[in-house]
């Protein structure tokens, strides 16, 4: 029987003789009889197994063992293990494997059914300890093998850093040579150093990647390193060699973690323990610098992001860079979408992205016909679109195919002489032999050219007219369609017949008014000025002011498809949901202060945002006011207060140095653009932004709806310099010089 087996049969004795003495004896908590310890050891695999005697007379809840870890790759926190029942009062308990250089402290606690408890080693400060070391470091302890205590007990290191585990210079054998201590030092990562996703090796792996170094030196000439980390993992490298060893690919976790080299040959051995800390952030695969949860190219290095068709996917790794189903090597316009992939000239760029779709050699923003090729770019009728693709290359309104004349305007498509050419494009519109040009009767054959009263007109097509020519008719009479007519007195084109304009205080023809087309004020007759690219009238009181397909409107000549509103004088004269103000039949916002929103009130028919301190009455004229707001004044009764302006129709309404806007006189600024700053226009009387749009009724319902330095009033946006009262709360919403009155308008101070 050996020594172990010979211990735990008097334990069990002793155990035996104390449970019997406890039947006849009062005993009050849990005794250890005994404990085998654990020694020593060189094993890094465990476990390690843990034995005590245990005896209570109230019996025993539970059995277990406080240990705490020491050495350098430790956690050091205490841990409780339970010890199960093994064999009557034996308890038994395996502690797990550690590494090398490893110190364990434990303790046993027993704890009985009436809550008493035993501590084994009795005195609370006493830890039993045990340490695993080196196998060499074992043998030089004076370990046996085969005995099962040390001679001496050596203590592990205590500054986690080399075991040099050598003979001791004073203990060897004095003829044979001492081999000096072999050292191992990490030189990465090295301790206390903190690692990143830059010190990563391998992006691809989970974890940090990184190469381990460490130098070495007087190693054993036959060594083998062995790295273990704190996570469990093992490597073993034979055959190391100084002075530098490098182990590559070591996957180190997120956090705090540690490394433990140790070389070992012969009898010689010794290590080193590093600790660090990892933090790896965002993943970033491609390390552009853009984490993978945010990067639209993973595994694809692109800091930019760019992303053509915002399909999520990078250009960078995108098969399809413009989104259009057909793949980038293919695509003959990878960067514009053209699922069609049409190609006109066929020359392998798509004409989604081609400057010359048709390929005559013209770009496409100068050919004016893009999908025909035209080089000669020949246009006819001069209106951009070139022949080769013109239906109307005259534009006369007749399709080429039809078209007696298909490159000369002739919407008529006269033809005197019933031949294939129109008259516009026939030299002999007659057919009688002699050319138009010298052709006295060009739309009359005469071949003989009889012309009886010499006035050059030949006598098979002369008419007895009043006159060919001004000179003609007597004197304030002009030649008009073969006719005399006087040039009567006018003042305005109103004075005049329709078919003539009153120039110069005269009715003259339209057709002898000069055209107007211009680019500036230079290109225009004394008394006219180039507005939008026409010669205009300063002012104009009528349509007959203003060129064809313009009308009259505010002083101003507009476009007739512009939506202004129908005039009118009383509300009468609007439809359904219309109401006549500044005489313009406008749409009506409201009735009453139900119908708005916002907390705004209705006035004359507008939701306005300020609530009047009186009541405001609608009116047409001064008949339906009375009292002190006997004036009608725009629609709605008002004090007959001196600073208000007139009201107007048009300009001849007001003062000369005034202009009449939207019914009311106001003060003119200037009369052409000239007399304005650069990029301003004159317009109704004012300079105002040349992007200003028309005043018209309607055309919006705050001042978002205005261009900067304009502002919304009654529908209508008015530059912010023209001197109109309007509605308000405070001072501070009125012009420079104006105030808000008690009747919630802004009015010039002293009113």
């Amino acid at each position: 029987m050996d020594s172990r087996s010979r211990a735990w049969s008097v334990a069990a004795a002793v155990a035996l003789t104390l449970t019997l003495g406890g039947c006849f004896s009062e005993q009050n908590a849990p005794r250890f009889v005994d404990v085998i310890e654990i020694e020593n050891t060189s094993d890094t695999a465990g476990p390690y197994e843990l034995r005590a005697s245990v005896i209570d007379d109230n019996g025993l809840d539970e059995v277990v063992v406080l240990y705490r870890v020491t050495g350098p790759l430790a956690d050091r926190e205490l841990q409780e293990q339970e010890l199960p029942s093994w064999s009557g009062d034996v308890f038994r308990g395996l502690l797990p494997g550690q590494p090398l250089g490893t110190r364990v402290e434990y303790a046993l606690e027993a704890r009985d059914k009436e809550g008493n408890t035993a501590r084994w080693p009795a005195d609370a400060a006493t830890w039993a300890t045990f340490s695993v070391l080196p196998a060499s470091a074992m043998m030089d302890a004076g370990v046996d093998a085969d005995t099962d205590s040390p001679d001496t007990t050596t203590p592990p290191p205590e500054d986690g850093g080399f075991l040099d585990t050598s003979v001791p210079p004073d203990t060897a054998d004095p003829d044979v040579p001492v081999d000096p201590p072999c050292e191992v030092a990490f030189v990465f990562p090295l301790s206390g150093s903190l690692l990143t996703r830059t010190n990563d090796t391998d992006p691809g792996r989970n974890g940090l990647q990184i190469n381990v170094a460490a130098d070495l030196i007087n190693a054993p000439p036959v060594a083998t390193a062995v790295l273990r980390t704190s996570e469990g993992g093992t490597v073993e490298i034979p055959g190391v060699e100084g002075p530098r060893l490098v182990i590559p690919g070591v996957t180190v976790p997120e956090g705090e973690g540690a490394l433990e080299i140790q070389i070992t040959g012969g009898r010689r051995t010794c290590s080193d323990v590093v600790e660090f800390s990892v933090d790896l952030g965002e993943a970033d695969a491609d390390r552009d610098g853009i984490p993978d949860r945010s990067d639209n190219c993973v595994s694809v290095p692109n800091p930019s992001q760019t992303d053509l068709d915002r399909d999520g996917q990078g250009d960078e790794c995108d098969t399809d860079l413009d989104g259009d189903s057909v793949v980038n090597r293919s695509d003959n316009c990878p960067f514009v979408s053209n699922p069609g992939q049409r190609d006109l000239d066929g020359d392998g760029r798509g004409d989604a992205c081609e400057d010359d779709v048709d390929g005559d050699g013209v770009g496409d923003g100068r050919d004016n016909c893009e999908r025909t090729p035209n080089a000669d770019q020949r246009d006819s009728d001069g209106d951009g679109q070139g022949d080769a693709c013109d239906p109307d290359d005259d534009n006369d309104g007749l399709p080429d195919a039809i078209d007696n004349c298909p490159q000369t305007p002739n919407p008529e498509q006269g033809n005197a002489d019933g031949d294939d050419q129109g008259d516009a494009c026939d030299d002999d519109d007659d057919n009688d032999g002699i050319r138009d040009g010298r052709d006295n009767c060009p739309l009359t054959p005469n071949a003989d050219q009889l012309d009886s009263d010499g006035d050059g007109a030949g006598d098979a097509c002369d008419e007895q007219t009043d006159c060919r020519r001004d000179a003609d008719c007597a004197e304030g009479f002009v030649c008009e369609d073969d006719t005399c007519v006087q040039l009567t007195p006018c003042a305005t084109t109103e004075d005049c017949q329709v078919g003539f304009l009153c120039r110069n205080g005269l009715c003259i023809p339209a057709s002898r008014v000069p055209s107007n087309d211009c680019e500036d004020g230079s290109d225009c007759e004394e008394g006219l000025v180039c507005s939008f690219n026409i010669c205009v009238p300063e002012r104009c009181y009528d349509a007959n002011d203003c060129p064809s397909g313009q009308r009259c409107f505010s002083g101003e000549c507009i476009d007739d498809d512009l939506p202004v509103p129908d005039s009118c004088t009383t509300n009468d004269e609007c439809g359904d949901g219309r109401q006549c103000v500044a005489n313009l039949c406008v749409p009506r916002q409201c009735f009453t202060d139900a119908d708005c929103s916002g907390g705004d009130n209705c006035l004359r028919g507008f939701c306005v945002p300020f609530d009047p301190p009186i009541p405001i009455d609608e009116c047409e004229d001064d008949s339906d006011c009375s009292g002190l707001f006997g004036r009608c004044f725009l629609g709605i009764c008002a004090p007959d207060l001196p600073f208000l302006p007139d009201e107007c129709f048009d300009d001849r309404d007001c003062p000369m140095d005034e202009a009449c806007l939207l019914a009311v006189c106001i003060p003119a600024q200037c009369r052409t653009a000239m007399e304005c700053a650069m990029g301003e226009d004159c317009r109704f009387g004012f300079c105002v932004p040349e992007d200003l749009p028309l005043p018209i009724p309607g055309s919006c319902n705050d001042d978002g709806d205005c261009p900067m330095g304009s502002s919304c009033t009654l529908t209508v946006c008015l530059p912010d310099s023209i001197p109109i009262p309007g509605p308000c709360n405070s001072d501070a919403e009125c012009t420079m010089g104006w105030s808000c009155s008690p009747f919630g308008i802004c009015l010039p101070f002293g009113f």
